[in-house]
């Protein structure tokens, strides 16, 4: 049985915390979850989106790509995540109280598993519909995501992570 288990399985049903997310390291990554591997629920115009995140200081993570503990830890370690809706968000289980998530739902599937999760995790939720071209062709479980506000995007960044636009554009030069 692998070793991360017996903390996972006491954590979950006891509610004892894992080492790692002791307090130990800061909770301080700012994570994107990109779903553009995946067969849906693909964000279309991820290359407008991650330019605005890099500015923030976002990293990109595929989560298919990581274990299970590598998942944990990251989960463990972000001060905010943002992720297209996905059963990779139940990770934030991990995530330290008062994380701060946005959720991008497609235009006509909203399910608030994830709302749940968060507010029993007292995390900080928020969620954006965004428009899903083509969605007659798809279940809308299955729509792909246009992210058709990333001004919006930007200004709840720059509020939740109290970041001036003078700051960005200075930032931004060097």
């Amino acid at each position: 049985m692998p070793s991360w288990s017996n903390e996972a399985y006491s954590f979950l049903l006891k509610g004892d915390s894992p080492s790692y997310m002791s307090g130990t390291s800061p909770a301080d990554k700012l994570i994107y979850i990109s779903r553009n591997r995946s067969g849906r629920r693909r964000i279309l115009n991820e290359e407008e989106l991650l330019p605005i995140l890099k500015r923030y200081a976002f990293k990109t993570y595929y989560l298919e790509e990581l274990g299970l503990l590598e998942q944990q830890q990251l989960f463990a370690s972000a001060r905010m995540v943002i992720a297209p809706h996905g059963a990779g968000l139940v990770n934030l289980v991990w995530s330290r109280e008062g994380t701060t998530v946005l959720e991008l739902y497609p235009q006509f599937y909203h399910d608030p598993s994830f709302r749940i999760l968060s507010a029993a995790m007292r995390l900080d939720y928020h969620y954006l519909i965004c428009t899903s071209p083509g969605s007659q062709e798809a279940a809308p479980v299955d729509e792909d995501i246009l992210v058709d506000k990333l001004g919006l995007i930007e200004s709840f960044l720059a509020e939740r992570l109290h970041i001036s636009e003078r700051a960005l554009s200075k930032a931004t030069d060097c």
